[in-house]
């Protein structure tokens, strides 16, 4: 088909202009927004009939009503995302999370958590403090004024409960948290409406319909497997999902994800030999002397500590290991003769150092924990037969 091209000019195309800014008014501007209505709520409608008898006589008036209740609309309800975190392994990373209701009404919400892992780490467990929670919910009935009460709809229960909202209960009215107040809630099945009064004032000026919701906290956590060939910096990706049980459940999801990296102490061990304790390197000697060994181990992790560090050096062979003379340091670097501690050999009761005492023919320093980014050096000499 081919395409025509229409030119229109002088007062036709003023028509026209009128006619496309007419157009303009009626679709393109804004609408004003639909205001939501709580679920329970009543709608009645009252019709009434006045009519006169034959006589011109004003007869009592003839009325019919009918009502409906507002049904709940499933919507998709809030879950805050917390910060991704580190943790070592077999350690605990606790999330922190807060549930938050934007259905038009009270609902149950199921609770369930996801984990993917890298290959090379595995799980010892995952834990939610909670399997589902109850959210009231209701919307507000009239703008609010700048005080600390909302106007929102009857439930048709006179409970002291408003859709499942009770005194002491966190709701948020557009993104602002606030708390029911002692008392704060008065149902008039009258009117049809209640009242909530909170603990702090609202900001006037909230339309009618906005929704006023639950919320309630929660916690999920997770404890990497302890598995000595998982590699460091592994990470596990963390997804929690709430849904409404109800039978619009598949309208009403929402996920939040986030990060657990899993940290390791990584030692790292230089061992180092000299004929005179200062210059270690590449060296030769001769039968009779001595040579200084410098064993240096530090924990590369910035986070998580190393735990039962154990050094075992045995005596080298063709040497015979000189008494008495481990030493022990924190710096790196330090030579034989500045090293801090003389360790003792034969027992390791008392300084972590021992000589053929926890292995044959073997210098053994055991300390109980070697911190982020710490080391120890540890020396010790044997003379060449």
């Amino acid at each position: 088909m081919k395409k025509r091209l229409l030119s229109i000019t002088g007062p036709t195309m003023a028509m026209v202009g009128a006619l496309a800014l007419a157009v303009l008014f009626a679709f393109g501007a804004p609408q004003a927004a639909l205001a939501s209505t709580a679920a329970n709520s009543t709608i009645t409608n009252q019709v009434t009939v006045n009519y006169q008898n034959t006589s011109g006589v004003a007869q009592a008036p003839e009325t019919a009503s009918a009502t409906i209740t507002v049904n709940l609309v499933v919507t998709t309800p809030n879950i805050s995302a917390p910060i991704d975190q580190t943790v070592a392994f077999g350690g605990d990373a606790i999330y922190s999370y807060t549930l938050t209701a934007t259905a038009n009404g009270p609902a149950t919400y199921n609770l369930t958590d996801s984990i993917t892992a890298e290959t090379n780490i595995s799980l010892s467990s995952t834990a939610l403090s909670a399997l589902s929670l109850d959210l009231g919910a209701t919307t507000l009935a009239a703008a609010t004024d700048g005080s600390a009460t909302i106007t929102v709809p009857y439930d048709g229960t006179n409970d002291s409960v408003v859709n499942g909202i009770a005194v002491g209960d966190t709701i948020d009215i557009g993104g602002v948290v606030y708390t029911v107040d002692a008392g704060g809630i008065s149902e008039n099945a009258g009117t049809n409406l209640a009242t909530i009064t909170l603990t702090a004032a609202v900001p006037a000026g909230t339309s009618a319909g906005t929704v006023v919701g639950e919320q309630k906290p929660f916690t999920l956590t997770v404890t990497p497997g302890n598995d000595p060939a998982a590699q460091n910096n592994a990470t596990i990706d963390v997804t929690v999902s709430a849904q409404d049980n109800g039978a619009l459940a598949a309208a009403a999801t929402d996920d939040t994800t986030t990060t657990v990296t899993v940290t390791d102490a990584t030692l790292t061990v230089t061992k180092e030999v000299s004929t005179d304790g200062t210059n270690f390197g590449a060296a030769t000697a001769a039968p009779g002397e001595t040579l200084y060994y410098r064993i240096t181990v530090t924990n590369g992790s910035t986070t998580t500590n190393a735990n039962s560090v154990v050094i075992s050096d045995p005596q080298p062979q063709f040497t015979t290991y000189d008494a008495d003379s481990a030493k022990v340091d924190s710096t790196i670097g330090v030579d034989y003769a500045t090293a801090a501690t003389t360790l003792t050999d034969a027992d390791a009761g008392d300084d972590g150092y021992d000589f053929n005492v926890t292995t044959g023919s073997t210098a053994t320093y055991s300390l109980s924990t070697l911190a982020p980014g710490a080391s120890v050096v540890l020396f010790f000499t044997v003379t060449i037969n």
